[in-house]
């Protein structure tokens, strides 16, 4: 049986004097993928960084890994320790001149150019570059990679942190049409290979990996609707999540949505 390693129970975020996101209620079980699907401004990366603990709640429970947090309480450093973070943007790396072997060490020590005392962390850093099919990029400076380069990189310093739940704050944006399909598998083979539980958000159906369990529809700060994807992509729902008509297609075991 899976256990539940997250659940908001009318979890409220509120911010810039006023702004609020919720009430939210959803469950995570160990394993899933939960994607967070929602037009710019609904909130969606602002769940994710109350779920990190970089952003403090105002009202309800959030519950991570078998502990429970009423609003405002800080969530300490050994659970955030055990969430592993992309953020949508990471350009603190991008003119420093740190390796792909330092950016990784990130994800176990939290600092770079490091001098190993066990030769097990520099495994653990070779085994996730390996998995992200980074095998010779070692070396190379994080600056010089492209973007989507780059989100395998980051990609593989979560899977060394070997966290058990990973947040994915749009990983796919502002990729090209390759990249982005690429990486999508990746993600999809760490959670279903790594078993690793996941939970993404995005602007868009179609980068929602087909490895998902549950989808949240999320507009102004709102759950729209939640459930399995087959039963909440349509071109209804989206329609109204999105304020415009919008047809929903599907080809092999991909969903694509365009506007009427």
């Amino acid at each position: 049986m899976q256990s539940k390693l997250l659940s908001l129970d009318r979890t409220i975020i509120s911010y810039d004097g006023g702004i609020n996101i919720g009430p939210l209620s959803f469950d995570v079980l160990e394993g899933e993928m939960l994607c967070i699907v929602g037009p710019n401004g609904s909130g969606k990366s602002t769940i994710l960084k109350a779920i990190a603990g970089h952003v403090k709640t105002s009202c309800g429970i959030i519950r991570i890994l078998g502990q429970g947090f009423q609003a405002g309480f800080k969530i300490p450093l050994e659970t955030r320790r055990r969430i592993g973070f992309l953020f949508q943007q990471h350009s603190f790396y991008n003119d420093l001149p740190f390796s792909v072997f330092d950016i990784v060490s990130f994800g176990i020590t939290g600092c770079p150019r490091i001098l190993f005392s066990c030769p097990g962390e520099k495994r653990v850093i070779e085994n996730a570059l390996d998995i992200m099919g980074l095998q010779g990029y070692s070396g190379r400076l994080y600056k010089e990679l492209s973007g989507g380069e780059r989100q395998k990189v980051q990609l593989a310093r979560l899977i060394a942190q070997q966290s058990d739940i990973l947040l994915l704050d749009e990983p796919a944006s502002s990729l090209d049409l390759d990249y982005k399909g690429r990486l999508l598998e990746y993600i999809g083979m760490i959670n279903r290979d790594l078993k690793k539980t996941v939970i993404m958000v995005t602007h868009y159906i179609d980068e929602v990996p087909p490895e998902t369990t549950k989808i949240i529809l999320l507009k102004n700060g709102r759950i729209l609707k939640k459930g399995y994807p087959g039963d909440i992509i349509n071109d209804a729902d989206l329609s109204e999540l999105y304020s415009c008509p919008v047809a929903v297609f599907r080809k092999d075991s991909r969903v694509y949505a365009v506007r009427k």
